[in-house]
C-alpha cells in the first residue's frame, strides 16, 4: 500500500512539473534537425518561424531581378520578377522539415536522424508567378508596340495606276506569351537577369497586285 502511495505521489509530482516548469519538453519550441536544407539555405536548429523567414528573405531578394520582355520590331520592356507576381511556391516544406526525426516510435526517429547524418535532406525552393498579373503587364506595356497590318492599295498618279504593297502586321499574343513566361520562370529560370522573346503573331495584309 505504501508503495502504491509512493508511486501515485511521484506521478503527481511529475505531472505538476511538466505543466508548471518552464523549459520542459512540452514548453520548448521544436527546431529542425541538423542536415536539413531549403535549396542552399541551412535550416538546422531553426524553429519553423525562423526557417520560414530565411526562405522568404531569399525569395524577396529575387523580387528585384530584372526580366526583359522582347516585343515587336526589336522593342523591349524591362520589368522585375515582382512585377510578374513572384511568390514562394511551396512553404509547406518548413512543416515537413520540422517533422523529420520527430515522428514514429523511438526506432523510427533514430533511423531518420542517422539518415540525415549520412545524407542531407534538401528541399527545393519552388517559385510561382501570377498569370493574371503577367497578362495585365503584357497588355499594358508590350502590346503598345504591336504593328497592325497595312493592306495593299491601288494609287493613281499622272494617269497611271501603281500598286502600293501591303505590310505584314505583328502583335504580341498575350495569352500564349503569359503561359510561356510562367513555364520558363517556374521551371527553367536560373534566378539571374533574363531576356525572353514573347510569342508574336503575324497578320497578312489583304490585297495584292494581281487582285488590284
Amino acid at each position: 500500500m505504501n508503495k502504491a502511495t509512493y508511486l501515485f505521489g511521484a506521478l503527481a509530482i511529475a505531472l505538476v512539473a511538466a505543466v508548471t516548469m518552464p523549459g520542459t519538453a512540452q514548453a520548448a519550441e521544436r527546431t529542425i534537425e541538423q542536415g536539413i536544407y531549403a535549396g542552399e539555405i541551412d535550416l538546422s536548429g531553426k524553429t519553423s518561424q525562423e526557417a520560414a523567414i530565411l526562405v522568404q528573405d531569399y525569395v524577396d531578394q529575387l523580387s528585384s531581378t530584372e526580366i526583359t520582355l522582347n516585343a515587336v520590331n526589336g522593342n523591349a520592356v524591362t520589368v522585375t520578377a515582382s512585377d510578374l507576381g513572384l511568390q514562394w511556391g511551396n512553404p509547406q516544406i518548413i512543416e515537413e522539415a520540422i517533422e523529420i526525426g520527430k515522428q514514429g516510435n523511438i526506432v523510427q526517429r533514430y533511423k531518420a536522424l542517422k539518415s540525415l547524418e549520412a545524407s542531407a535532406q534538401i528541399y527545393p525552393i519552388e517559385l510561382s508567378f501570377q498569370q493574371e498579373m503577367i497578362e495585365t503587364l503584357l497588355t499594358e506595356q508590350c502590346t503598345v508596340y504591336d504593328q497592325p497590318a497595312v493592306n495593299a492599295m491601288l494609287a493613281r498618279s499622272d494617269g497611271t495606276f501603281t500598286v502600293e504593297e501591303g505590310q505584314i502586321g505583328y502583335a504580341v499574343d498575350v495569352t500564349a506569351s503569359a503561359t510561356q513566361l510562367m513555364d520558363y520562370l517556374s521551371t527553367s529560370w536560373d534566378k539571374q537577369p533574363a531576356s525572353i522573346d514573347l510569342v508574336i503573331t503575324e497578320t497578312a495584309p489583304q490585297g495584292d497586285a494581281a487582285t488590284l
